[in-house]
């Protein structure tokens, strides 16, 4: 049996942990006996562990920096944890590393040797500003995985043999979950939002006018921390519909959470990188109307999110949906799971590191 080992953010609140936690379980799907090297801390970020307990295959063996692709200070690099014994005692024939920089690198350097003597090593990139971590490029790489070309820019030029593109993926349609689509009317508008929300006033102020016009809606905000729910609980009574909670629920109770809602809404700030948006690859399979405002995170996208752009235009999409449900909307995001699924995705990155 072939032995996969991930090495990455792991059951927490992240872009990274959602891409290994969809590649992990196609490789469990797919009959590979895999092992996942997980942060024991998030040393420089507020990112949380969800409600997860972790999987009998999961070792905490390092400290994850979020921001480790602008770190050049030695001090700071070397500081991170990395249990490396730990590591050199598993056995593995392929140890994918998400978001490179993430991890303590000038450690993980020193062991790499001996790594390849039984694996290879390959980088998945999350990374979406240039790499200043000075020990990025001493890694010798077998290969590197882009998610589409606009991060090739950010890797030397003389690496592009080593460089492959693979999508982000989706997490797998379920039956019950595309025959959603047949759904047109409800008795009240459900909408879901969970973890950070840009500009909520806007979004209130939308659904409050939307609400004029089609009746009940709740707005369901699920807040990762209680300083989240803190900043936000001031709105609950000038907007009776906002139903607050803290909650980081596991994957699946989340899903489940989509799925009985009528629609999922997206407001993130405009990024400063190259981005995309992993929690709508996550949740798009859930046959859930999403909406999304105007950033980047969501250009990528081309009829399979319902974009809008200020308050008013938010209320009128809310009523549209109530009135005429998201059919089309819902098709192609089918034709979108389908045509990026994990298990595809991950047939290509296997394909990348064996053949």
């Amino acid at each position: 049996m072939t032995r996969i080992a991930i090495m990455s953010s792991w059951n927490a609140s992240c872009g990274v942990s959602t891409h290994a936690e969809l590649i992990g379980d196609a490789l469990l799907r797919k009959g590979f006996d895999l092992t996942v090297f997980a942060p024991r801390q998030y040393v420089d970020d507020s990112t949380h562990l969800t409600n997860t307990p972790d999987e009998h295959y999961v070792k905490r063996v390092y400290d994850f920096l979020r921001y480790g692709d602008n770190y050049i200070d030695l001090n700071v690099l070397q500081s991170a944890y990395l249990d490396s014994k730990r590591i050199l005692d598993t056995d593995f024939d392929l140890l994918l590393i998400e978001k490179p920089t993430s991890v303590p690198l000038p450690k993980l350097k020193k062991i790499i040797p001996k790594i390849k003597e039984k694996a290879k090593v390959i980088g998945i990139m999350h990374e979406g500003l240039p790499i200043l971590n000075p020990f990025f490029k001493k890694i010798d790489w077998d290969a590197l995985i882009i998610f589409d070309d606009r991060f090739r820019k950010f890797l030397p030029s003389n690496w592009e043999g080593k460089i492959h593109t693979v999508p982000f993926p989706c997490y797998p349609l379920k039956p019950r979950d595309t025959a959603k689509k047949q759904v047109t009317d409800f008795e009240k508008l459900r909408i879901l939002s969970y973890n950070k929300v840009h500009d909520l006033q806007q979004v209130l102020r939308g659904i409050e006018k939307a609400q004029k016009e089609i009746g009940t809606i709740e707005y369901k905000l699920l807040l990762g921390s209680i300083k989240g729910y803190e900043q936000v609980k001031k709105y609950q009574d000038k907007y009776p519909f906002l139903k607050l909670s803290v909650a980081r629920p596991s994957n699946s109770k989340l899903r489940s959470i989509q799925s009985k809602s009528d629609a999922i809404l997206f407001n993130n700030r405009q990024p400063n990188h190259i981005a995309l948006s992993s929690s709508v690859h996550f949740c798009l399979s859930t046959m859930t109307p999403i909406l999304g405002n105007n950033v980047r995170y969501f250009n990528m996208f081309n009829g399979e999110v319902i974009k809008y752009g200020d308050s008013d235009d938010l209320s009128e999409k809310l009523v549209n949906l109530k009135h005429y449900g998201a059919n089309e909307v819902l098709q192609k995001a089918e034709e979108f799971c389908k045509k990026y699924s994990s298990d595809k995705i991950t047939d290509q990155i296997l394909e990348i590191a064996f053949n």
